[in-house]
């Protein structure tokens, strides 16, 4: 089974987020459900898989959305953040993992 098609609901549930808010939106995924690592300190079988999302807009509305996504009805964790100002823009790259039970 594929990642993207593994998750779905969530790209498009963060898709939606940014199209709500009035940003670009990139998501990259580098894992897959084959490839996922076992989430480090957790009894049981949670593996997580990285992937980055890249926004485009105002910094006000990348704000709004970054903590839109942290409360999305999928687990995930933010790892990192940057942010750049390009052409009268803010750009924000946040490289993220999703956690899934096998």
């Amino acid at each position: 089974k594929s990642t993207s098609w593994f998750f779905v609901k969530e790209i498009k549930s963060l898709e939606d987020l940014a199209k709500q808010y009035g940003l670009d939106f990139d998501l990259q995924i580098s894992g897959s459900t084959k490839t996922a690592t076992k989430a480090a300190g957790i009894n049981g079988e949670l593996f997580i898989v990285p992937y980055s999302v890249t926004v485009v807009g105002s910094f006000n509305n990348i704000e709004k959305y970054v903590e839109a996504a942290e409360h999305t009805s999928f687990v995930n964790q933010t790892q990192d953040v940057s942010i750049q100002a390009i052409e009268g823009k803010t750009r924000a790259v946040l490289n993220s993992v999703f956690y899934l039970k096998s």
